[in-house]
């Protein structure tokens, strides 16, 4: 070919090229700023570029189908209160772009971040919770290593709210930050709702029959899982203790005597229940102090008062209830058991049982010492009359008190009489 030849076809090339007269911009419709603009004010408008609509999006070309519906979306957006929300394909969605063999390639800037993100949580969580977590040596030094994806996490969730979404035709981007919250919350999420809801009601009626099974079952051994719990921390007292066999089984046996195998609030149960029918109560469990001689006169609000002062103690066989020579200020009722009336000197008076009383004389002489000591001689429940008490209900030289000092006074000359048949028996030995 010659040089002429050449020449004619670069001409004719340069016939066939159109050559723009009109100036070029940077394509991003906004205002033009001065050319001594701050750098904050550029800062700002380059900043703008990046969450504007861009041809260099894929998803750009199948929504915005020309250059001036690209250039209208742009103005729009700029314009908008939302100027700032992240439009949906614009350039900030972009992770990289590169070419290779004439094919283009694309990827997404943040999904690919979530991507790697998810993958390490779905290695590195498991791990830890089987590795450490069941092995009961999971520290908070182990979850370092994820803390910082559950940051990334969260700013995915925040990127999520300030991004735009296009219309599921595809014919409309929103960028209004109500549509978007509403968008990503689970009334969006696309599952049946129906079956959903039947299987909430199924978990729910399961879960309610199950509780209430389970309430049913608890409330009927609730009182003797009590009393095991009662008696576990007994045996801890014990072994803490260290107390010695016999006083173990003493202290066992106190307690499985006190709540007969089984535990309750007597007190709150008799709060709830009427004054009436708690007097109605006592005068049932308190049948056979209504048949003592003493207390057969006592009107019967008085007598209800009385049995309701008095405070129910056991005690076990071998136990001393009070000893000659102390001054006492309590009388006791026998409810069941036998206890033994023993002078000073260890000489037996008699025996007392089930409906009997004694130590009237800390009632009636308060100062003075008791002339005799009881001894329990199997487990007793016994019903004790403070002095307080007795002053509060009964005056001096009434009925009662009358007959309380009369019994004081025969036991007293029994007691009297023994000591001196056990000197007389003392003095020819």
């Amino acid at each position: 070919m010659t040089i002429r030849d050449s020449n004619i076809l670069m001409k004719r090339a340069n016939l066939r090229a159109h050559i723009c007269d009109l100036p070029r911009t940077s394509g991003s419709n906004l205002p033009k700023l001065p050319p001594n603009a701050r750098f904050y004010s550029r800062w700002k408008r380059n900043l703008q570029k990046f969450v504007l609509v861009s041809t260099r999006h894929p998803l750009t070309g199948l929504i915005l189908r020309s250059q001036t519906a690209v250039a209208f979306e742009k103005r729009r957006h700029s314009k908008s209160p939302y100027r700032w929300m992240i439009h949906p394909c614009s350039m900030l969605r972009l992770f990289c772009e590169y070419k290779c063999n004439r094919i283009r390639y694309r990827r997404f800037y943040w999904d690919t971040v979530m991507t790697v993100t998810f993958l390490y949580i779905f290695i590195t969580v498991p791990h830890i919770m089987c590795f450490y977590r069941i092995g009961k040596s999971s520290g908070p030094e182990y979850w370092n290593i994820v803390y910082p994806i559950y940051a990334v996490c969260i700013i995915d969730m925040f990127f999520n709210f300030i991004t735009g979404f296009v219309s599921p035709d595809g014919h409309e981007i929103f960028l209004d930050t109500t549509l978007i919250a509403r968008k990503h919350t689970p009334k969006s999420l696309e599952i049946s709702r129906r079956f959903t809801y039947l299987i909430y009601i199924y978990q729910f009626l399961y879960r309610t029959l199950e509780f209430t099974i389970l309430q049913l079952l608890e409330s009927s051994v609730k009182p003797k899982l009590k009393y095991q719990r009662i008696v576990h921390e007994v045996k801890e007292y014990i072994h803490q203790k260290k107390l010695p066999l016999y006083l173990q089984k003493k202290l066992i046996f106190y307690y499985k005597y006190r709540y007969y195998d089984c535990f309750f609030k007597e007190n709150v149960i008799s709060d709830i229940l009427s004054g009436h029918l708690n007097q109605e109560i006592l005068f049932h469990g308190s049948q056979r102090l209504l048949d003592i001689m003493v207390l057969r006169n006592l009107p019967r609000n008085v007598l209800g008062d009385l049995i309701n002062s008095l405070k129910p103690v056991i005690y076990l066989k071998g136990d001393v209830i009070y000893k000659a020579s102390i001054e006492g200020e309590y009388m006791y009722f026998i409810a069941s058991g036998t206890v033994a009336l023993i002078t000073f000197s260890g000489k037996e008076i008699y025996h007392l049982h089930d409906g009997d009383h004694f130590g009237e004389a800390g009632l009636i002489y308060p100062n003075q010492p008791r002339g005799e000591s009881v001894i329990a001689l199997e487990v007793c429940e016994l019903l004790r009359l403070h002095r307080r008490d007795f002053k509060r209900f009964f005056a001096v030289n009434s009925e009662f008190y009358n007959n309380l000092e009369h019994i004081v006074y025969e036991r007293s000359k029994r007691i009297k009489k023994l000591e001196e048949q056990n000197i007389s028996e003392t003095t020819k030995q």
